[in-house]
């Protein structure tokens, strides 16, 4: 079985990765005081979310495009996106779940922000075997590359402790 995924439907995993993040974000930046740290969090949860209205817009774009994009077909449709993006990173196991037990220093909430956001390009790279048009391998890139982004502004971050 050839398994191939729609712009829509990675754009859709895209979306829930992205929530995860922000909500990682948002926690980290409920741990600590210092205001510059917890305004690089605030901010990578804010463009999280800007990333997730991004992707959902994107979405409706393609979905009223899907003649050019390939229709939806039941038997390569291997799993929810919301599955697929629990199997990634930024992953929770419910929506009331915590991410940090509020023991951790700021340098480990770094690492494991720089971690999740690594991990999160990694799946991204991986998903675009899958693309079926290169439209989604394009958007996969754009995508690919803000994540990258994160992770710099993350290390500068970390290297500044």
């Amino acid at each position: 079985m050839d398994v191939k995924f729609t712009a829509h439907q990675v754009l859709e995993i895209a979306e829930q990765i992205e929530q995860n993040g922000s909500r990682f974000y948002t926690e980290a930046a409920e741990l600590f005081d210092e205001p510059k740290l917890n305004d690089l969090f605030t901010r990578l949860a804010e463009w999280e979310t800007t990333h997730k209205k991004l992707f959902a817009k994107m979405r409706k774009q393609f979905a009223e495009q899907i003649d050019e994009l390939g229709t939806f077909d039941p038997d390569i449709y291997i799993a929810n996106p919301r599955l697929m993006a629990s199997l990634a990173v930024f992953a929770i196991e419910s929506d009331t779940a915590k991410q940090f037990t509020g023991k951790e220093t700021p340098e480990v909430v770094l690492k494991k922000a720089i971690k999740n956001e690594k991990d999160t390009v990694t799946f991204y790279e991986g998903l675009k075997a899958f693309a079926r048009n290169l439209t989604c391998a394009e958007t996969l890139d754009e995508i690919i590359e803000e994540e990258k982004r994160h992770i710099k502004i993350l290390t500068q971050s970390l290297e500044q402790r």
